[in-house]
């Protein structure tokens, strides 16, 4: 689970450095994080406890698990959608035909060398 949180966080900073709203992505992010790891803590304890039944383990962890799923809904609203993307590559597509139009060389294409 733990590489599973070291992706998403890599994941949150890829875009909310491209986001008009970064921290609201890292926002999200966090809560996700801080929830998760009261899930695996809270599970881990009531685990090692054996007085505790199998119906108690179910009770407490099961809101912890919704907080969890609440918390990776928030994340994945804070993240640009489809149409926001295909309008971002759009945009990109009309500049580079712009630039080459008017004989501007892009960027990648000058020799460092």
């Amino acid at each position: 689970m733990s590489s599973g949180l070291t992706d998403l966080v890599q994941a949150s900073r890829a875009v909310a450095a491209t986001s008009g709203d970064p921290m609201r992505v890292l926002s999200a992010t966090e809560e996700a994080l801080e929830r998760s790891w009261t899930l695996l803590r809270e599970s881990g304890s009531l685990l090692s406890a054996t007085s505790v039944s199998a119906e108690e383990r179910d009770a407490e962890l099961q809101p912890l698990g919704r907080g969890v799923q609440e918390s990776l809904h928030k994340i994945q609203s804070a993240i640009p959608g489809q149409r926001e993307v295909e309008e971002a590559i759009q945009n990109i597509t009309t500049t580079s035909l712009t630039l080459e139009k008017y004989g501007q060389r892009g960027v990648g294409e000058k020799n460092y060398g």
